[in-house]
């Protein structure tokens, strides 16, 4: 016996070996190099990742307080994955991963039905269920729609059977925002143009979406992003919708600006009438904001992050958004987490998150669970559950009482439930 198992241990080590030799050789063909690792079991790329590069055991040290599923806080989560069946595509390339073909998609859940649309308007309906002590997809199916020639989707959003979606179109010289809505009930769904301003984008990166009653106006917050240096000073402009928060009324069908100064807002949440955004920083500043009216956060002018590519020896940007007459974060993430969308759990998920929102992140790979203080100025903890993939959306399943991972470029549907 004890033969048998040295035999497997020196196996073993001439399979690492082997890999280690055969990862050193494509190291500059990164496609192939990337292929190569995902396709090993997680022990092995955790193996061929340290011994490629050292560095990445300071990691592991450093992250002895961060929970690595099954095990958070104080519940076990079982986590297990749904391949979609989307199509990828080489323009979601970009600087955090070195893998060409990329699938990026958003979700929302209607009554018990889920519906996934990736960045080219391709939308799946599926119900989830249980069988056999395995949660999978029932009564899948692709739904078609009036949408053609869409650039990418920057999100959807379901209320009283309608769906909205907010895109881009593109021409050689712009980038235009689009948002439209659908009966949900009517298959194929027709999309009707609610908000379509002339004004020529360069680079949209947000345009998250939340129903949302101004006064008695019901209509949707609509944010915008601007991060390109030569346009960052027009979150500062009152003429000029990038970088701001928007609210489109549904009566007059014209949307207005409700706060300024933001970078990047990849998330909005309504709860209880309070208004949260989470946004991307520069280099470093991820935040959690509070919306108020009016309300101005500072871009580009203040931020807790530096803009990249910068080596200066004294900071470039404020470290101070009151005395500059901002509003401060309720939270700022330093370094970045790759922020991207929040949701409220309800307080039926576990007795023990009580109370509670759920944060997710792109290449902090990772999910959060916060807590806010009544007034929501700032956040009484967080704790960090490492789930190894880019999140890009997260939403909450009542019928199964489980968590939802929209999971960015391997194109998975995450599940986290109750162990």
């Amino acid at each position: 016996m004890s033969l048998l198992v040295s035999i497997k241990k020196i196996l073993f080590l001439i399979l690492i070996i082997l890999i280690f030799i055969t990862y050193g050789i494509f190291n500059k063909r990164d496609y192939l190099k990337h292929k190569l690792l995902t396709n090993l079991p997680p022990h092995l790329q955790t193996a061929v990742q340290v011994i490629n590069a050292p560095e990445r055991i300071k990691h592991f040290k450093n992250d002895y307080n961060v929970n690595f599923l099954p095990d958070t806080q104080f519940i076990k989560l079982n986590y297990n994955e749904i391949k979609l069946g989307f199509e990828s595509f080489e323009e979601l390339g970009n600087m955090y991963s070195e893998e060409i073909n990329k699938i990026s998609f958003k979700i929302d859940v209607y009554k018990d039905f889920i519906y996934a649309i990736d960045n080219k308007a391709n939308v799946k309906k599926f119900e989830l269920s249980l069988y056999e002590s395995a949660i999978r997809p029932k009564e899948y199916e692709n739904i078609s729609t009036n949408l053609k020639n869409i650039y990418s989707v920057l999100d959807i959003l379901i209320h009283n059977e309608n769906l909205y979606l907010s895109y881009l179109t593109q021409t050689p010289e712009c980038q235009y925002l689009k948002v439209s809505k659908a009966k949900i009930n009517v298959v194929p769904l027709k999309f009707i143009t609610l908000y379509e301003p002339n004004f020529c984008f360069n680079n949209l990166q947000a345009a998250s979406l939340q129903f949302y009653k101004n006064g008695n106006n019901e209509g949707l917050l609509i944010s915008t992003s601007v991060v390109h240096a030569t346009e960052q000073t027009l979150a500062q402009d009152l003429e000029s919708i990038q970088g701001k928060i928007l609210f489109f009324d549904f009566e007059s069908n014209k949307a207005s600006v409700y706060s300024i100064g933001h970078r990047s807002p990849q998330g909005l949440l309504v709860s209880d009438n309070i208004i949260i955004s989470t946004e991307h920083g520069p280099n470093g500043g991820d935040e959690i904001n509070k919306i108020e009216y009016q309300g101005n956060y500072g871009w580009p002018i203040s931020s807790y992050g530096e803009p990249y590519f910068e080596d200066s020896l004294k900071p470039i940007m404020s470290k101070d958004h009151k005395n500059n007459n901002f509003i401060e974060p309720i939270f700022s993430f330093v370094p970045s987490i790759g922020i991207s969308e929040i949701i409220k759990l309800p307080n039926s998920f576990s007795y023990h998150w009580q109370n509670n929102f759920i944060l997710s992140s792109l290449n902090n790979n990772s999910i959060f669970r916060i807590k806010f203080d009544d007034e929501y100025s700032k956040i009484i903890y967080y704790e960090r559950i490492f789930i190894g993939k880019r999140i890009r959306d997260i939403k909450y399943y009542n019928k199964l009482n489980i968590i939802l991972l929209s999971q960015q470029y391997d194109g998975t549907l995450g599940i986290l439930s109750l162990k």
